[in-house]
């Protein structure tokens, strides 16, 4: 790909998430997840929230440095919202909007490092992007667009063998969310032919200080103590029997079947027809395909909303849909589509006529 269809990519992603949330971001009703009231308090300098939400400074930090200039805009345009939350509100949604988008665009990319074809990764980017949480993720105060763009970062960087990437998702990991910790271990095995563990080592020190020299600075702050966020962290595995049985049961299924809308159903389909076809994508994964899902269930049953944690396997997600788009035999109608359209490409490429010279 060129600098310029790189640059096409994300900007088709981009544009298609403003536009999408642009209505939830509008008419967003707070009541419904109390986690993006806490954001917006922190947005406006304000960390006496649940210990859960307040050590995520990132997004917060980047919502309220953006709503300076655009309060500015309100204030000639709107002068009667300046004064209340909505320049603030706005900056959430552009901030969440362009890091969701630049991961969605790692995902991508990621689906292409994978051996996917080109249009099948675009179908799995669509089905990323429809997702229902991307709502959540991209339109309102939310941190969790954060996250998702160090987990594509770790994956794209461990297939792409790209120590920035990988480094960059080291340090800020710890930063995005504390459930960080699980991933660790892959990137540890699994990133080594990128990044010595020798070198990695002092990264993951350099994001464990930034983490809890934040966590450190907001406990003096609101003069509290720090075994506060601890025994909050440990409060989170008593979730696990609440999501046992909610999983496991219809309204469980419904919530992880609507993460990804009907594109789920490719998923299904690839499990079919027997190990001879699925080893035709299968054998296309690696190490970390196979063990962030297994993580991802472990946020699952950390967090009591076990869908949004699903999310959080996108990467991996649209790696599979696509390889399965390509290789499965119940695709074969679809895979003979696309040979069509490479064909008529090469077609057109080979008789494209020739430049009139200038007079």
């Amino acid at each position: 790909m060129s600098f310029k269809q790189h640059i096409l990519v994300f900007l088709i992603c981009f544009g298609a998430v403003l536009g999408n949330n642009y209505l939830t971001y509008l008419h967003f009703d707070y009541s419904g997840i109390p986690d993006a009231a806490s954001y917006l308090k922190m947005g406006e300098g304000n960390f006496d929230v649940t210990a859960t939400h307040r050590y995520r400074v990132v997004v917060p930090a980047l919502a309220a440095a953006t709503a300076i200039p655009i309060n500015k805009v309100y204030e000639k345009l709107w002068p009667n919202r300046s004064e209340s939350q909505w320049p603030l509100k706005f900056s959430f949604y552009l901030i969440n909007s362009f890091l969701f988008s630049l991961a969605a665009y790692l995902i991508f990319l990621t689906c292409l490092a994978y051996k996917a074809s080109v249009i099948s990764s675009l179908i799995a980017l669509i089905a990323v992007i429809s997702s229902r949480w991307v709502q959540v993720m991209a339109a309102i105060p939310m941190t969790d667009s954060f996250y998702l763009l160090v987990i594509a970062l770790s994956v794209y960087g461990m297939k792409k063998q790209s120590p920035a990437l990988l480094a960059t998702a080291i340090v800020l990991g710890p930063l995005a969310k504390e459930s960080f910790i699980f991933i660790a271990p892959i990137i540890l095995f699994y990133g080594r032919n990128t990044i010595p563990f020798i070198k990695q080592a002092p990264l993951f020190v350099l994001g464990g200080i930034l983490a809890f020299g934040t966590r450190h600075l907001i406990d003096l702050h609101l003069t509290i103590a720090a075994t506060e966020s601890l025994n909050n962290a440990f409060a989170h595995f008593e979730n696990f029997k609440h999501t046992f049985f909610r999983l496991f049961s219809i309204r469980g299924a419904g919530e992880i079947l609507s993460v990804y809308s009907i594109f789920s159903l490719i998923i299904f389909i690839g499990l079919t027809g027997g190990k001879n076809e699925r080893n035709k994508w299968i054998k296309y994964l690696d190490g970390p395909c196979l063990f962030l899902p297994i993580v991802i269930i472990l946020h699952m049953f950390l967090s009591t909303e076990a869908g949004r944690m699903m999310f959080f396997a996108s990467p991996v997600v649209a790696v599979v849909m696509a390889l399965i788009l390509d290789k499965h035999k119940a695709f074969t109608p679809w895979q003979k589509l696309q040979n069509t359209l490479n064909g008529a490409n090469i077609h057109l490429k080979n008789n494209d006529p020739k430049p009139v010279a200038k007079l």
